[in-house]
């Protein structure tokens, strides 16, 4: 195979991170992040299936805590195979290590039925908010459907309140794209008790969930909330779900916040809910968000060959081996560029097999963050690279 030897400057700070651990901002804290096998919400219902989770958060100025019972757990069924219902989700995301650049939490994939599956969290402090993002890549040959449900359970417990929901009703229905909840105890400053008010964000304005989303709420027996997915992924690609949560001190507050933003897709982008790292061609593979009606920088022929591009050790100490296998050959440009989008390096290599390494040398670079981007015409590849 022929090599190319590059090296790449880098400049921001990439960390391991295990399971377990807490993120700890100076307004609010969430424990015990990408802890595996929670097991609490689909528990008994599910095929007693759990994974990762954020297990709780709390607002430091207020006291307010058990704001979840484990966030954002994921489960996956194969459609292909006939099989739906509950006792078809029996494979959950529930392994890996995270790696951490800034407030990006990023887990290492797990394959799945076949489905090479991740979880990344996006923490905005300053907006009370945390961001799950789903990836669910198809390295096969032919098209995939499976089925998704991601459930949280709230800390409230009996006492969960559904304050409001942004269709204006009194109790979740399928039209909401975001629920307030509350434990339905009265928030005295000075004397606070009861949990943080918890604004659950599950899709923008433009899509909607394939199958039933319910909360359950007091005489129901539980507060979990669940939201199903239907996700077809093509060949060789792959699709995210991206979910959000907000906490508050009072229903008030999380209710003046929901009218001001909305929740849609161009806050999304505008206040940079999900990073820097997520480029508008990662945007436009959201399922339950409609960014397309926002972005019109990204050519609509663009053929994605992300899923044939792949690093290791990554994150690395020094040495990193890119691997392109796919059908391409000819002439390729690669731009690397940093997590704001300024461009660190360009170059050009030839590609004359179907399987071909690129060495990268990172052993005398400082550590960070950094794409990779392979281009020819209308064919790209992606792919984050990391030196700590």
């Amino acid at each position: 195979m022929k090599k190319l030897y590059t090296i790449l400057c880098l400049s921001l700070s990439t960390l391991s991170f295990a399971q377990n651990a807490s993120v700890i901002f100076s307004n609010v804290t969430y424990s015990n992040v990408g802890r595996a096998n929670y097991d609490y919400n689909f528990r008994g219902s599910d095929n007693s299936t759990g994974g990762l989770s954020i297990s709780d958060a709390r607002l430091v100025s207020t006291g307010l805590n058990d704001a979840y019972d484990g966030a954002f757990e994921l489960v996956l069924s194969n459609l292909n195979a006939g099989v739906v219902g509950d006792t078809a989700y029996t494979n959950s995301l529930g392994a890996g290590s995270f790696s951490q650049i800034g407030n990006l939490y990023v887990n290492d994939v797990e394959k799945i039925d076949g489905i090479n599956t991740s979880v990344s969290y996006f923490f905005k402090p300053e907006n009370f908010m945390v961001a799950a993002i789903f990836k669910l890549a198809n390295p096969a040959g032919t098209a995939r459907s499976i089925a998704v449900k991601i459930a949280t359970n709230l800390g409230s417990d009996g006492n969960t309140q559904l304050d409001s929901a942004s269709t204006g009703g009194i109790t979740a229905v399928n039209a909401d794209r975001f629920t307030i909840t509350s434990d339905g105890n009265t928030k005295i400053p000075g004397n606070w008790s009861g949990d943080p008010v918890n604004t659950f964000v599950r899709r923008g304005t433009g899509t909607v969930a394939s199958s039933p989303y319910y909360l359950n709420t007091p005489g129901g027996g539980n507060d979990n909330i669940i939201d199903s997915f239907n996700v077809s992924i093509p060949a060789n690609n792959y699709r995210y779900i991206v979910m959000f949560s907000r906490l508050d001190s009072t229903v008030a507050k999380a209710k003046e916040y929901a009218k001001l933003v909305k929740y849609n897709e161009g806050y999304v982008r505008t206040n940079g809910l999900l990073g820097a790292t997520m480029v508008d061609a990662e945007l436009l593979k959201v399922v339950n968000w409609d960014f397309a009606s926002t972005i019109t920088s990204v050519a609509s022929n663009a053929v994605d060959l992300s899923y044939s591009l792949n690093a290791f050790p990554n994150p690395s100490t020094g040495l990193v081996t890119m691997n392109i296998n796919n059908s391409m050959m000819g002439e390729f440009s690669m731009k690397i560029t940093d997590n704001t989008g300024a461009e660190k390096q360009a170059s050009k290599f030839s590609k004359n097999t179907e399987d071909m390494d690129l060495n990268l040398d990172l052993s005398s670079l400082p550590a960070g963050l950094y794409m990779v981007e392979i281009k020819q015409d209308n064919y790209i590849a992606r792919k984050r690279i990391s030196k700590f």
